[in-house]
């Protein structure tokens, strides 16, 4: 069981974490920053890759049960952010030519 103070620590960080916003770092930015470095063509390959791995991630996150009460919204979440990568990779994908 919880103690009281500890039920109302858990409660004041809960209030804490969903009224703050943490803003994504990506490890990845680095390579983007020196796409131009690489010829289109093996620029397109390499983000090619990249890309198949973002879709298993997708296609494993969509074939995930339905989960009862607010979890399902992180899976939610990670869908729609996986699919905003998916949609901005398409687009850089296309201005290579």
């Amino acid at each position: 069981t919880i103690t009281e103070e500890g039920e109302a620590a858990f409660q004041h960080l809960l209030r804490e974490n969903l009224a703050t916003h943490y803003s994504v770092q990506f490890a990845g930015n680095i390579g983007l920053a020196f796409l131009d470095e690489l010829s289109p063509d093996d620029a397109r390959a390499h983000l090619l890759q990249r890309r198949a791995v973002l879709q298993a991630e997708a296609e494993a996150l969509q074939a995930a049960p339905i989960h009862a009460g607010s979890f399902q919204l992180l899976l939610e979440h990670q869908a729609r952010h996986l699919q905003a990568e998916l949609d901005w990779l398409d687009d850089v994908l296309g201005r290579l030519g």
